[in-house]
C-alpha cells in the first residue's frame, strides 16, 4: 500500500519526503500538512514499503515511526543510513515513547529529532522546515 504515485513525482521539483507510519490517520494528516506547504509526501504503511520507495527516489528527509510491526523505527533507520547517499539526510523519529528514545547528541547521530505522540502536525511541519533549511544542508556555504 504505498500511497502516493512515485511515476509522476520525478516530473516536479518540490522536495520528497518519506513519512512511514503503520498508522493509517497520521500517514494521511502529514501526508495532507505536507503537500499543503509544498512537499511531496511519499507515504509508506511499514519499513518494506519505505525501502522500497528510497529505493526508486531518495528523499531529501524522513519521518519515520518507532513502533511499527515487522521492522521497528530504528532497524529502518539504521538500514536508511546504509543507502548510498543518505548518509546525513534528516531523520526525524515519532514515537510514543519518546523517553525512550535517545536524543540527537546523546551519542545517537543516526537521528536528526525525536517527535512525541500526539504531536501538532504544524510543529512537525516547522520542524522539517528547519532540518532542510539551507543552512542546515550547506546550500549557502
Amino acid at each position: 500500500m504505498l500511497c502516493t504515485d512515485l511515476r509522476g513525482s520525478a516530473m516536479n521539483d518540490k522536495t520528497r519526503i518519506l513519512i512511514c507510519d503503520d498508522e493509517t490517520h497520521i500517514l494521511h494528516v502529514v501526508g495532507l500538512n505536507l503537500r499543503s506547504a509544498g512537499y511531496e509526501p511519499v507515504l509508506a504503511a511499514n519499513g518494506e514499503q519505505a525501502l522500497e520507495a528510497v529505493a526508486q527516489s531518495p528523499p531529501a528527509l524522513c519521518v519515520i515511526d518507532h513502533q511499527m510491526p515487522g521492522m521497528t523505527g530504528s532497524e529502518l533507520c539504521r538500514r536508511l543510513r546504509a543507502f548510498p547517499g543518505l548518509e546525513a539526510t534528516p531523520i526525524v523519529m515519532l514515537t510514543a515513547a519518546d523517553f525512550r528514545m535517545p536524543r540527537p547528541g546523546d551519542g545517537d547521530e543516526q537521528l536528526s529529532a525525536v517527535v512525541g505522540k500526539p504531536f501538532s502536525p504544524k510543529a512537525l511541519i516547522e520542524l522539517i522546515q528547519s532540518l532542510l533549511a539551507p543552512s542546515r544542508i550547506g546550500e549557502d556555504q
